[in-house]
C-alpha cells in the first residue's frame, strides 16, 4: 500500500514538473545555466591585462623582451609610449594596469656583474590583476636577463643566474595549477542545489493555495506522502549531475579520474540530504515566497563561502567548521575534488561519506517527524452560539417591560 500511494504522488509530482515551465527550467536548465556562468566570472585568471611599454633602450635586447611580452596570454602590450609621463593619462582613463620601463642601457652587463634592472609602475586598484602581472613581468624579465648572462659570459654565467640552492618542483594532479580544475567540482553541489529550492517552493505552494489538504486528507502516509514528492526532483537532480559532468569535460576540459558509480552513489546522497532540507524547510514555512528566500539563504550562501569551493575549510574556527558539517555542500566537496582530480576511492574518503549518508536520512527523518498530517478546519465556536441566543432573550424581555 505504501508503494503505491509513494508510485502515485511521484507520478502527481512529475506531472507537476513537466507541466510548469518554471520548474522543470529550474531543475534542467537552471544548474548548467548557473554552472555557465560562475565558471566565467569566478575565474581568477589574469588574461590579457593591457600593458605599456615605454622602451628607452630601443636596441636588440629591449625588442627580444618586448616580443617574450606581448607573446604572454597574461599580459598584452596596448600601447607603446616615449617616456613614463605619458602612461599617467592612460592609467586614470583605466586603458592599463601596468607600464613597463626598459631602460637605455638595457642588455649591457656592467663591469660589476649587475644589468640594468626592468621597472614597472603597476595600478593597484585591482590587486589581483596586479599581482598576476607583476609575477609574469618578474618571470619574463628574469628569463631574458639569464638568456644575456649566458650569451655574453658563457659557462661563467652560472655565478650569476644560478642560485645555490636549487628545487626541483613536481605539480600533481593539476599540472597546470588551473583555477577551474579546482573549483568546478565543488561548484557542482551549489548548482544541485536547484532542485531542492525548486521542492521547498512547490510544498509550500501547495500549502499556501490550500492544495496541500487535499493529499493530507487523503489515507496516504506521510513518509509515502514526502518521498513522492521528493522521489521526480532526485530523478531530475541527477540528470544534472551526468549533465554537469559532461559539461565540465567537453567545454572547459576539466578531468574525471573517479568511478562514475562511486560518484552517482555520492551524487544520490547529496540530493536526498539537501532534498530532506528542502522538505524540513517547507514543513515550517507555508509562503511561496518567504520558502524561497530562506532556502536561497540556505543552499547558497553558506555553501559558496564556507564548504571549501574557494577558501580552505581547515584555516576556519573549529566552531564554524562543525557548523558547516551540517550542510551537505561541505562534504559533498570534500569527496567531489578527490573523485574528479585524483581518482580517490570511496573507501579512503569515508568520512566525509558517512557524514552524507547521516545528513541525508537525517533531514528527510526530521521532516517526516515535522510534518503534521491534519487538516485544521475552522468550524463556528458553539458558545458563542449560545452567548448570542441569551443576549438576544436579555434584550427580548427588555424591549417586553418597557413597552408594558
Amino acid at each position: 500500500m505504501i508503494l503505491t500511494h509513494f508510485l502515485a504522488i511521484s507520478r502527481k509530482e512529475l506531472y507537476h514538473i513537466v507541466r510548469d515551465p518554471g520548474t522543470l527550467l529550474l531543475v534542467t536548465i537552471g544548474p548548467v545555466f548557473l554552472m555557465v556562468v560562475f565558471t566565467y566570472t569566478l575565474t581568477s585568471e589574469v588574461r590579457n591585462a593591457p600593458v605599456a611599454v615605454i622602451d628607452q633602450a630601443k636596441n636588440t635586447a629591449s625588442r627580444d623582451l618586448i616580443e617574450q611580452m606581448d607573446t604572454s596570454e597574461v599580459i598584452a602590450i596596448t600601447d607603446r609610449l616615449d617616456t613614463p609621463g605619458e602612461a599617467n593619462d592612460l592609467f586614470d582613463r583605466n586603458q592599463i594596469v601596468a607600464a613597463v620601463i626598459i631602460p637605455e642601457d638595457y642588455g649591457t652587463i656592467k663591469a660589476d656583474g649587475t644589468m640594468s634592472p626592468v621597472d614597472g609602475i603597476i595600478d593597484g586598484t585591482e590587486p589581483v590583476s596586479a599581482q598576476a602581472v607583476i609575477d609574469e613581468i618578474s618571470y619574463i624579465a628574469q628569463a631574458d636577463a639569464e638568456k644575456i648572462y649566458v650569451e655574453a659570459l658563457g659557462e661563467d654565467a652560472t655565478n650569476f643566474v644560478r642560485p645555490p640552492i636549487t628545487i626541483d618542483e613536481e605539480v600533481l594532479y593539476n599540472p597546470e595549477l588551473d583555477n577551474l580544475f579546482d573549483f568546478y567540482p565543488g561548484l557542482v553541489g551549489m548548482m544541485l542545489g536547484l532542485p531542492a529550492i525548486a521542492l521547498a517552493m512547490a510544498v509550500a505552494r501547495e500549502a499556501e493555495h490550500g492544495k496541500l489538504e487535499q493529499l493530507v486528507a487523503t489515507p496516504i502516509k506521510k513518509r509515502a506522502l514526502l518521498l513522492g514528492k521528493m522521489a521526480p526532483y532526485v530523478g531530475f537532480g541527477m540528470l544534472d549531475v551526468y549533465l554537469l559532468l559532461v559539461m565540465g569535460r567537453l567545454a572547459y576540459d576539466v578531468p574525471f579520474e573517479g568511478s562514475i558509480l562511486a560518484y552517482t552513489l555520492v551524487a544520490i546522497l547529496f540530493l536526498v540530504a539537501n532534498l530532506g532540507l528542502g522538505l524540513l524547510i517547507a514543513v515550517f514555512i507555508r509562503s511561496q515566497q518567504v520558502a524561497m528566500l530562506v532556502a536561497i539563504l540556505v543552499f547558497f550562501i553558506p555553501p559558496f563561502f564556507m564548504s571549501g569551493i574557494f577558501f580552505p575549510i581547515d584555516a576556519m574556527p573549529w566552531i564554524v567548521r562543525e557548523e558547516m558539517n551540517a550542510f551537505p555542500a561541505t562534504s559533498f566537496v570534500a569527496i567531489s575534488r578527490p573523485l574528479f582530480l585524483q581518482g580517490t576511492g570511496l573507501q579512503h574518503l569515508w568520512e566525509s561519506t558517512a557524514i552524507l549518508a547521516l545528513l541525508a536520512i537525517g533531514y528527510l527523518e526530521l521532516a517526516v517527524f515535522a510534518f503534521r498530517k491534519k487538516v485544521i478546519i475552522d468550524l463556528p465556536n458553539p458558545f458563542h452560539r449560545v452567548e448570542k441566543a441569551e443576549t438576544d432573550a436579555v434584550s427580548q424581555r427588555s424591549v417586553e417591560g418597557a413597552a408594558q
